[in-house]
C-alpha cells in the first residue's frame, strides 16, 4: 500500500517535471489543484535547477 508521503512524492515530481513543458494553468487542470495548491505545495527546486543558476552543464549519462 503506499503511503501518503509516497503519493505526495510522486505528485509532486509529476507536477514539477509537466510543469517544464506546459504553463502553471494547464498543469493544474491535467491534476486538479489550483495555481495557488501547486505553488505552495508541490512545485520543486530540483538539482538541474541549481545546476542551472550555477552555470554547470548538464552531463547525460549514458549506459
Amino acid at each position: 500500500m503506499w503511503s501518503l508521503v509516497s503519493m505526495w512524492s510522486m505528485r509532486a515530481s509529476r507536477q514539477t517535471e509537466l510543469q517544464r513543458e506546459f504553463p502553471l494553468h494547464v498543469v493544474c487542470s491535467w491534476l486538479g489543484n489550483s495555481p495557488r495548491i501547486a505553488q505552495q505545495s508541490y512545485l520543486l527546486v530540483t538539482e538541474d535547477d541549481f545546476a542551472k543558476a550555477a552555470g554547470v552543464p548538464k552531463v547525460m549519462v549514458v549506459g
